[in-house]
């Protein structure tokens, strides 16, 4: 259970930031509106793979602004694996992987699409850095995930919900 958060330049109690309206978290960072720093920086090019955890008992439809991802794995539900989406469902308990090309530079939104738990802090920012040397290393196609050829991929851990720890590895 997450008992307390980082709230801007202070880690705070959850009872305080419960009288706040903030009761949500991504990465035990609560986020205080649209001038939090990014989550993560990420070189424009690269490939990129988040991976969900919901640690709580409701379910956040995570949202990425400015690109699509193909969904990789998800532990319920298979019918969305291999597909192109921008936002992807994680029930109570449930986890996904997800890959996209950071190919759009500048600041993008990832937040939970039910917009009161993104207010109440369920929101970060990617930011995708501007040029960037292409390489065929760096720009693999996405359709070869199905046979794990991601080698140069940078790699994030996005924990949703009440229970959070930051994993965040290039």
């Amino acid at each position: 259970q997450l008992g307390n958060a980082r709230l801007g330049d202070q880690r705070l109690e959850m009872a305080r930031l419960y009288l706040l309206g903030k009761m949500w978290a991504i990465n035990e960072i609560v986020s205080n509106g649209y001038s939090d720093p990014p989550l993560f920086t990420v070189k424009r090019g690269r490939t990129v793979i988040l991976d969900f955890r919901n640690h709580s008992a409701w379910p956040h439809p995570m949202h990425l602004h400015g690109h699509h991802f193909k969904v990789l794995e998800h532990s319920r539900d298979r019918e969305v694996t291999g597909k192109w989406l921008d936002t992807v469902l994680l029930g109570p308990e449930e986890s996904a992987k997800v890959a996209f090309v950071a190919d759009n530079p500048g600041d993008w939104l990832f937040h939970c699409h039910i917009l009161g738990h993104a207010r109440a802090g369920m929101m970060a920012v990617i930011r995708v850095s501007g040029n960037s040397q292409r390489n065929a290393e760096q720009t693999q196609s996405l359709d070869q995930f199905g046979d794990r050829h991601f080698h140069a991929a940078d790699r994030a851990r996005v924990i949703a919900g009440a229970r959070q720890r930051q994993r965040f590895a290039v």
